[in-house]
């Protein structure tokens, strides 16, 4: 693909300042998993300008040094949701191999405060939604089910 108009010198001090402001905030906070709506203590709208990074727009229009930069910085994803799901199905696998089974209670909680037991619920919730690779990756864990006991108990009703 050829690239569209290159960013010209102005964006690429925009970019040089919001890219400071992440390494900043990578370093006070470990990751450079950024929540959309947060503003740096100065103003600087940090989760907008990671948000218009990983944009498809903007991320054919910046330099490979630039993408190679941003993946350096610990933390860093091209897309939150897909990152998100893999936690949470990381974590999922963690606790079936300490636990000897897939059934998470609703409530429950990982020692790191993640709390895996929603997680599940949502994937079973969103059974019909979920693409076939996850479907798939979920099925392949021993005793996975898509419907609970409690969930078959409320149907019924």
């Amino acid at each position: 693909m050829i690239n569209p108009a290159p960013l010209i010198s102005a964006d690429i001090a925009a970019w040089e300042t919001g890219f400071e402001h992440l390494v900043a905030y990578t370093k006070a906070n470990g990751s450079a998993r950024v929540l959309l709506k947060h503003e740096t203590a100065e103003g600087y709208p940090l989760g907008s300008w990671v948000g218009t990074q990983r944009g498809r727009k903007l991320r054919d229009r910046i330099s490979a040094k630039q993408r190679e930069r941003l993946e350096a910085l610990q933390g860093w994803v091209w897309d939150a949701n897909i990152a998100d799901w893999e936690t949470g199905f990381e974590h999922l696998v963690a606790y079936t191999k300490a636990n000897g089974s897939v059934k998470v209670p609703r409530k429950h909680e990982t020692a790191e405060g993640y709390r895996l037991g929603s997680w599940v619920k949502k994937q079973r919730a969103k059974e019909d939604r979920l693409s076939a690779k996850r479907r798939e990756r979920l099925e392949a864990l021993q005793g996975w089910a898509w419907i609970t006991r409690t969930k078959r108990s409320t149907k019924k009703s």
